[in-house]
């Protein structure tokens, strides 16, 4: 854990009113002693489970990326005509229909995608979904993303629905 002065400055003052207020849960001494002696990767050996990594920016627009490939999807195949419906089905054999990241394999994809829908209500119309797919499918949301970030650009706010060929040819990556 790298701090800088003022934010060492800033633990040992809430670490002080911690043990004034009488607080348990947190080994102040601890925390006093490893940022006094510079030793503050202690902090993260001793509370590494209540202190994660950050999500990575990266990871976060790719998910944000994903999410937003997925709603035009959905809402494309949804505005479709029956026949286009039953072609996009027959060519791409699968639903067109988000069904989220491998929790075993893809967990960080699943927390922020559960982040974004649950908790900041973005995304609503995945809200309720089981957002573990038990199957990789991160590589495969890539590969789709490839060919919608060429097609996102083209699509105004009078015409957000994608055809079915853009539809099949996104499926098909």
């Amino acid at each position: 854990m790298q701090l800088t002065k003022g934010e060492r400055l800033l633990f040992l003052m809430i670490a002080d009113i911690y043990e004034r207020l009488g607080a348990q849960g947190v080994d102040t001494k601890l925390i006093k002693e490893a940022i006094c002696t510079g030793n503050t990767w202690a902090i993260d050996w001793q509370y590494s489970d209540r202190l994660p990594d950050e999500v990575a920016p990266a990871v976060l627009k790719e998910i944000v990326d994903i999410l937003d490939m997925w709603v035009f999807l959905e809402r494309g195949h949804q505005a479709l005509s029956s026949h286009d419906k039953e072609r996009v089905e027959r060519e791409t054999q699968r639903p067109v229909r988000f069904i989220g990241f491998d929790q075993n394999e893809e967990s960080e994809q699943v927390s922020v995608a559960e982040f974004l829908i649950r908790r900041m209500n973005r995304f609503e119309s995945f809200r309720g979904r089981q957002l573990n797919s038990a199957v990789h499918t991160l590589e495969r949301h890539r590969r789709m993303l490839a060919v919608f970030e060429p097609i996102r650009p083209t699509l105004t706010d009078s015409d957000l629905d994608l055809s079915s060929d853009q539809i099949i040819a996104i499926f098909k990556a």
